[in-house]
Parts: C-alpha cells; structure tokens; sequence
C-alpha cells in the first residue's frame, strides 16, 4: 500500500504474501470411501455375522430373520458374484445395494457415520492427504506394517473375530516382486505386529453353530469355500501355524474334515491338526488330493478351476469310526461279542473304576478326611501282615493302587499338610511319591472347568488342560474333585442342562483316563421340625440340586448325621463318650449295578477321620433282656409319632421299615425279630391294635400309647392300610 494512498485500497503485489487456499481433499476422500467399500466387500461375511448374528448362509445367500438380525429366512444378502451386496428384508420391504446400505439401515444412521464405523471396525489406517501428512496422528499400526524395503499396496486382508463377531485380530498380505508373498499379523487387542495369544480359528462366527466343518490351509482358501456356503476354517499362519498356539476348542464334537494343500508342508499341517482338533474331542478325516493334481494344489485353486467341490466334500463324508456317533460300529457281532469284561472297583462293591461317583454330605460330616484317607491308601503301597490283609475305606477293601490327583478348592497347602500327617505319620507318601494334592487357595484360586456360554455350558481352557496331563499318568486310579460347586462356573444346582453336561464331561474323562472320578457335593439340611428318621430314600433326596447331578453319575454314596437317640445308643454300646457329630451314617444311595446297600456306621477319631464300626456291633453279646427292652421302646416311638409298626403286614418292623430300626436291632434276623414280638405281646409289653372304625388288629403299640385303645391318629401323609 502507497503513502499518498488516502483510502487504503491499492494492492502492490509485488510486495503481498501469497494467497492461502483451501486445499481440496474432496479426490482423497473418494479415495477412502472406495477403499472402504472394497474392504467391507472383502470382509463382508464377518460385517454379515456382525451386524445379524441370528443370521447364516444358504447357498449362495446369507439369511436372517430381519435386519436387525434375528433368526429366520426373511432377509436375504446375495453372496453371487453378479449381485453382490444386493439384500432386502421381506419382513419389512426394505433393499439395498451393498454392504454400506445394510450397515447404515441396521444401525440406523447416515452415511458417513457408516463410513466412519466401518473403517473403525475393520481397524483400517487412515489415508494421507495429498500434502503428505496423516489425516490423523500416524498410528502405531502405520509404524508396525512398514518394513525396511517397499512391500508395496496390500493385496488383500483377513479379519479374525471372536465368538460374539468382534474382530480380534487380522492377517495382511503384501505380494511385493511377482511370485513373492508376505503376511503380517497384528493383534487388535493389544495394538501390537503380532499374533494374537491364543491364535483364534478364521470364520470364528460362521462355525460355532456348525455340526460339520472343512479345516483347509489359509484364508483365501477358506473364504474360496464359504463362497460356496461351505463352513470352513483355518488356523492363523496356514502351514506354519504352531498347533500348540492355536485355541482349537470351537471344533469340540464337531465332524472336521480337512483339506489340505498338495505339499510336504500340507501334509504336516494336516497330522498336527488332526491331533490337535482329536485333543479337544472332535473326530478327524483328511481328504486325499485327486489323482493327477499339481503340487501344490488348493482349495482355492479347485474353484477357481471348476472343481466339483460339493460332489468331493459329499463323497467324503466320514464314515465308519469317524463319525462322532457311528451306529454300524455298534452292531452284536461288533461290538458286544465275546465274555463280558469283569468289573473293576476301587473300592469293592462301592466305587467303580472308569466312572464317576459322587460323595455327598452336611458340612462338617468329614467327607473331605475320608477322601484323603482314600487317595493315601491308593497311593501308598500297603504291606499287608496276617491279621490286616488288605487297607479299607468306606467300610471295604480297597482294590487299587497308583496315582491319585486330589483337587482342593477348600483346604490350603498347611491344612492339607496337617492332615495327610495324621493320615500318614510313617511317610510313605514320600517314598512312593504318587498322592497329588493340589490346594487350589495357593495356586490362584477356584478353577473353573464348567462355564456358562452363549449356547449353553461348556468347557474351558483350565479343563482341556487338567485333561491333557491326566491323560500323560500311565497309572492314574483316581481323581477327586473337591466340592463340585467350586469347579462349576454356571448354575448347576438348578439348571439340569448344565449338571447333564457337567457329569458327561466328568464320565467322559473316567472313560478316556480309566481311572475313578469322585466328586465331593453337598447334602440339604433336614427342614425344623421334620418327623421321622432319615432313610436311603430321603438322604437321596437331600442331595443338592437337580437330578441330573445323581441321575448322571454311576454312584452316589451319602453321609449324613443319625437321630440323636441312635448316635447315643451306638456310642453306649460301644463304651465310648457321646459327643455331637461323633456318630456319623454312611451308605450308596443310588447305584446302577451290584454294590454293598449296607448303612454304615461311622465313629470319629481324634484326628477327624470316620472309621467303620459294623463289625465291632456285630461282635457285641447284648444281653436278651437289654434287646427286648430296646424293641419296646422302638414300636412306642413310632407309634407316638404316628407311624406305628405293624408286625408281618407292610410296614413291618423287620422288612419294609428295616432301615429304621437303632443299630442292635438291623442285625437280627426276621424270624427272630417276629419271635421277639410275639414274646412281648405274651408278656402284654405290646399289642396289636386296631384303629378307628377297623376292625382288623395291624398296628403294634405298648402300654400307654395312643393306639393302644384304638384312640390314635396317623400322622398327616401316612397312608392306612
């Protein structure tokens, strides 16, 4: 501007600082959102799985209820190279064009809120803008995929999700020189160029609901047949995936067949695979290459040639001991020919080998010291002598000898230390070296081995892990879980679809070990106030929670604390001072084969341990006179109570109520029992009596009682004969 210049309006541009203008970012952003659409069609079947997770694919179609994604067959997206991305949803007579379209009607937003979230989810790096600078800060993820020579553009890039359709990770390729191919990982979790730990399978979402998938070596080909609505999967890294890095439990009881590609290193992959998906309890078939196929011929490489892939996979199918249930391996001449196996007890005629049994009882009963006495018997070689030829538990002889694992979800390493000390004061646990006790309070805590997932129950890392190294014990005899609810992450008290699965997987594991499995579970208390005594019939009852958890078990065998009455006259009758919980009633309370129904009598030692009795009360000489006093008292408190004996009528008090008599009286004969009522009644220590407007005289009662006169009532719920 000049001096003489009065109004300020002359411009010498000699002298003006250059014009800034706006720059036009207008090509560049064409260029993402191309980008963007190319990735998401690329990738469209984990946005399909993403955004409608009830949906699948049909043919050549992903079906879905609705936009929105429940379940059903009204939404359809075509998965056919010509219409590719065109959908529309019957239900509610929405369309479509692309992959875009569906994400802004599904999330109900605009376009470029669309945009912006796809590239979000996809976990793309932002463009630069022509000035040469990021449109955002540089990422970690730009420094990590660059390298030290140009790899060039990348050619494509796979995604990786996890159940719920989130994605987890992605694997991208480079093609930098002609016949030159690299990948780069990078976990999205942690933002890092790396693998994830543990690697997830490809098409994470698109097979969990599958029964049957095709295992083939890499993305391109795995997405080759799901182009096919054929499920298939890969592991991470292809031929060079580590199996042992691998998370292969999606494929448990699944049919996997696999493809491999026609190579040395094909070949290698398709053995450690097969063992791996074997590991977690799928069956496995490895399809052979056709004849005449070039080395290093794919599944890719089939499609693209026009290969009959379906009429291959269908010709394929499994058969004979690969399916997961085949029944014409389960014909007699097959399966059940020859003499049938003996049966193997761990302890005789109580618990069984190769099945699973289940202890259950009040706190505070002992169960936990009487498995622990068991493991130590099993794991300790015995010396037998003439007067002890054989160690006992439970009342019998135990049969086996071998490692033991004891899992403890109560006791830590002092108390079980205290204990095994008192069990074993001469050691021998240390010379044979074979009783695993694993307190889990010192080793982090509760280990799950059940959760509750999306589908229903199933099982975790921790148990495909304590399963592998069971299975590594040449001469594992017994694995005891201790209490069952602190290895159980789901409801298992009330839902019976998780105790099903839960004493499955445990038989399952007692087949595959043969060794016992013994589960430590919990009865109910008796309600207040609750008549009578405790039967087999109710203790069984009182076994906490649904059915599923006894129904599914080869054995439940109960310990539970008798009347107060029987507690004081064993004690009597033994010379020994009556103490609470001293007295303690054992017996198998469900059982599916021959075992010993006897009730057993338990008395606590000073360390704690229960120790059997039956033998020491069978011994006893009691007086005639002390026994027919006793059976007095017996008919007088049951009539009191309402439910009266009858003598040889049902509800006798040596057959059908039998359990019910005190210790003295179970181990005398019918006979004798019938002659020693029939003394007392000559004797006019008791009567038959009859009730009410009966006529018929059924019911023993004593002098005094409330029957005795034909006065009486039944208790509420008994049933007159």
């Amino acid at each position: 501007m000049k001096d003489d210049d009065p109004m300020g309006t002359l411009l010498d541009f000699n002298t003006a600082s250059p014009v800034q203008e706006k720059p036009d970012h207008s090509r560049n952003n064409r260029e993402r959102i191309e980008r963007i659409r190319l990735e998401a069609n690329a990738n469209a079947l984990a946005i399909l799985h993403h955004l409608l997770p009830g949906g699948r694919i049909v043919g050549s179609e992903f079906e879905a209820g609705n936009v929105t994604g429940s379940s059903g067959h009204s939404f359809k997206f075509s998965l056919r190279s010509d219409k590719f991305g065109v959908w529309s949803d019957f239900a509610t007579e929405q369309t479509g064009g692309d992959i875009i379209d569906l994400w802004k009607t599904n999330r109900k937003c605009d376009f470029k809120t669309a945009i912006d979230q796809i590239e979000q989810y996809l976990h793309l790096i932002p463009l630069r803008n022509p000035d040469g600078h990021s449109r955002k800060h540089e990422t970690r993820t730009d420094r990590a995929e660059k390298t030290r020579r140009d790899l060039g553009p990348p050619t494509n890039t796979w995604y990786y999700h996890d159940a719920s359709g989130n994605i987890i990770a992605k694997v991208t390729r480079y093609d930098p020189e002609p016949g030159e191919k690299e990948f780069r990982p990078w976990d999205c979790r942690t933002n890092k160029c790396t693998h994830p730990s543990p690697r997830p399978l490809y098409n994470l979402p698109g097979i969990l609901s599958e029964s049957r998938i095709v295992l083939v070596e890499g993305e391109k080909c795995a997405d080759a047949l799901i182009s096919l609505g054929i499920p298939a999967t890969t592991a991470m890294g292809g031929s060079h995936a580590p199996p042992d890095k691998t998370d292969w439990t999606a494929l448990q009881g699944k049919e996997v067949v696999i493809w491999r590609d026609n190579d040395n290193p094909g070949i290698k992959y398709a053995e450690n695979a097969c063992k791996a998906i074997e590991a977690v309890g799928g069956t496995v078939k490895i399809l052979p290459i056709p004849e005449g196929k070039p080395a290093k011929w794919d599944v890719a490489d089939a499609v693209l040639e026009g290969f009959d892939v379906k009429s291959f996979l269908d010709l394929s199918t499994p058969s004979g001991k690969t399916y997961r249930v085949s029944l014409s391996e389960w014909k007699p001449k097959k399966a059940y020919s020859g003499p049938a196996p003996e049966r193997e007890w761990l302890v005789n005629y109580t618990f069984p080998m190769a099945a699973v049994s289940v202890i259950a009882a009040t706190g505070g009963c002992g169960k936990s010291m009487l498995g622990l006495d068991l493991a130590l018997k099993i794991s300790c070689d015995f010396e037998p002598d003439l007067l002890n030829t054989h160690p006992e538990a439970f009342g019998n002889r135990v049969m086996q000898h071998g490692t033991v694992v004891y899992l403890s979800a109560e006791d830590d390493r002092n108390e079980l230390l205290r204990r095994m000390e008192a069990l074993d004061p001469l050691g021998k646990r240390f010379k044979h070296n074979r009783t695993i006790a694993v307190p889990l309070p010192d080793t982090g805590g509760p280990m799950p081995l059940i959760v509750g997932g999306k589908r229903g129950p199933e099982i975790t890392g921790a148990y495909l892990e304590l399963r592998k190294q069971l299975l590594e014990i040449e001469d594992l005899k017994l694995l005891v879980i201790d209490p069952l609810g602190s290895f159980v992450m789901a409801d298992i008290i009330k839902d019976s679809v998780v105790a099903s699965f839960t004493l499955g997987q445990f038989a399952a594991l007692a087949k595959e070990t043969g060794a016992a499995i013994i589960i430590m579970h919990h009865l109910s208390k008796l309600p207040i106030g609750e008549k009578g005594k405790i039967t087999v019939d109710r203790v069984r009852s009182m076994i906490k929670g649904v059915t599923g958890i006894v129904d599914h078990a080869r054995l439940a065998y109960a310990l539970w604390s008798p009347s107060g009455e029987d507690a004081r006259s064993l004690c009597r009758a033994l010379n020994v001072p009556w103490e609470r919980n001293k007295v303690i009633d054992g017996a198998v309370v469900k059982q599916n084969g021959p075992v010993d129904l006897e009730i057993k009598h338990f008395l606590r030692n000073e360390h704690g341990l229960l120790t059997p009795v039956n033998e020491m009360l069978q011994n006893l000489k009691i007086p005639k006179n002390e026994l027919m006093d006793i059976l007095v008292d017996v008919i007088g408190r049951a009539a009191a109570a309402g439910r009266p004996f009858t003598l040889t009528a049902k509800d006798s008090c040596f057959s059908d109520r039998k359990d019910e008599l005190p210790f003295e009286l179970k181990g005398i004969g019918r006979d004798r029992l019938v002659s020693m009522c029939g003394e007392l009644m000559e004797k006019k220590r008791a009567k038959k009596c009859a009730v009410g407007n009966s006529k018929t005289a059924v019911y023993l009662d004593v002098p005094g009682g409330k029957f005795w006169n034909g006065q009486g009532s039944f208790e509420p719920g008994y049933v007159e004969i």
